[in-house]
């Protein structure tokens, strides 16, 4: 077993995160419900409360749904709706709707090294809850991951436990509030531990570097459910 690129990954994880505009806690659930052979059904609420250096001066709560059709082993499309309530402490909240249409490539793992990429049309549009401000952006959102996964204990289904470290780049192809072309860019390592075929736990930590020099880590808990597709035929 080569623990050498998660360790080293995990030091300079470890050296960047000494530095912070903001500390938040993350939680979420990844509902995914099979209809029919090419289709996937793709639920994922999720919460984002700040813990420091204010603790509940920002919260996210967000609910992203979506119809995934799966072109081939590697290429899928997706359409879907993402509802969004953000509250800041001494601001108005804002409620914002994102409808998108997405495309993601998803190649095969090799030796445990993985790429991932997706691009989306998002219409966002938003408005405080006073209704004293309303608007609508329209975006191309870009976005490539590298992930690296480390098996710790594995069985004939494939890894029971193990980590992920990943690095992931997000960029503005289109704005049309002409907002600058950088998005942000992501650092991640979680501990991954699948507690059955339905049910993968994980335990993540997430360094993000976003526009305009803001830099964020989260702690993440996570739980991702896959529900088993009903054989041809049964009622």
């Amino acid at each position: 077993m080569n623990l050498r690129p998660s360790l080293i990954v995990g030091l300079l994880l470890a050296r960047i995160a000494v530095a912070q505009d903001a500390t938040n806690l993350w939680l979420r659930y990844d509902l995914r419900v099979p209809v029919g052979a090419n289709w996937t059904w793709h639920n994922e609420p999720d919460l984002r409360i700040e813990v420091a250096p204010e603790a509940g001066a920002f919260r996210q709560y967000l609910f992203r749904s979506e119809m995934q059709r799966r072109l081939s082993p590697v290429h899928m499309l997706a359409i879907g709706m993402a509802g969004v309530d953000v509250e800041n402490k001494g601001a108005t909240s804002i409620r914002e709707w994102r409808p998108h249409i997405s495309w993601y490539a998803r190649p095969a793992s090799v030796h445990g090294l993985m790429f991932r990429s997706r691009i989306e049309w998002r219409e966002q549009y938003f408005r405080d809850v006073d209704g004293l401000d309303q608007g609508q952006i329209s975006t191309l959102r870009c976005r490539a991951m590298v992930q690296y996964e480390l098996p710790l204990k594995h069985d004939d289904d494939g890894m029971k436990s193990g980590v992920r470290t990943g690095a992931e780049l997000l960029l503005r192809g289109y704005s049309s509030r002409g907002q600058q072309t950088f998005d942000q860019l992501r650092l991640s390592a979680s501990y991954v531990v699948h507690l059955s075929r339905a049910f993968e736990l994980e335990a993540a930590w997430l360094w993000f570097f976003r526009e305009n020099d803001v830099m964020q880590q989260y702690f993440r808990l996570g739980l991702v459910h896959r529900l088993k597709q009903k054989p041809t035929g049964s009622g």
